[in-house]
This record gives structure tokens, C-alpha cells and sequence, in this order.
């Protein structure tokens, strides 16, 4: 499986200075459109099967991967497929509050 494809960033600052303050919206979407079509095209010819991208990574602050595609994204969303984990702060919250929306865990309907 090729890497998710990702802007070159700098020492501890990462792809913050690829983000326009003015406009974010556009930023992301120049990426999506770079960097989607590099996947795409990676796996068209490594995989010759159909392309799902666009989806890229970025380091602002934290690692962030970014899906710019409605039919991408539908796919990932779908419950059937994938299983919410709680983890790291979410399960520390929950012995307070329980299952709440974000705490609940798979199978626990609040």
C-alpha cells in the first residue's frame, strides 16, 4: 500500500506555513487537488485499479490526514465497515460522564 502523500514541512512548524490564514478553504483544496491527483495517479499505475483519492496529509501541530472526496469520505463513514475507538483522553473522560456521545463504546446506545 503506497503512503498517504503529504506536503514537505518544516523543522517543528510542519505544513503550518502551507495553510493561507485568509483563505483556508482554498489552501486545502490546492492541496487536495495537487496531492490527490499524485495519489491517484500512483495508483492507477501501481495498482491499475480505480482511484479513490484525493486524500493527503498534513502536520499542523498534530499529524491530520485530509479526504476531499464525497464518495472518499461516504466510504469511510460508513459504519458497517469501521468501529469507533474510544482512546486517550475519551476514555479517561468517560469514567465521569459515562457513554456520552463522544464516550460511548461500540454496542452501548445513549
Amino acid at each position: 500500500m503506497e503512503p498517504i502523500p503529504q506536503p514537505a514541512g518544516l523543522p517543528f512548524l510542519g505544513n503550518v506555513l502551507s495553510i493561507d490564514a485568509e483563505h483556508p478553504q482554498e489552501s486545502l483544496a490546492n492541496i487536495a487537488q495537487l496531492y490527490g491527483m499524485i495519489l491517484d495517479l500512483a495508483r492507477s499505475i501501481l495498482f491499475k485499479a480505480d482511484c479513490t483519492g484525493p486524500i493527503f496529509k498534513l502536520k499542523i501541530g498534530a499529524e491530520r490526514i485530509f479526504v476531499a472526496s464525497h464518495e472518499l469520505a461516504k466510504d469511510l463513514f460508513d459504519e458497517e465497515k469501521f468501529e469507533k475507538a474510544v482512546a486517550g483522553p475519551l476514555k479517561e473522560i468517560r469514567h465521569g460522564v459515562k457513554d456520552g456521545l463522544f464516550t460511548a463504546q461500540p454496542g452501548e446506545h445513549n
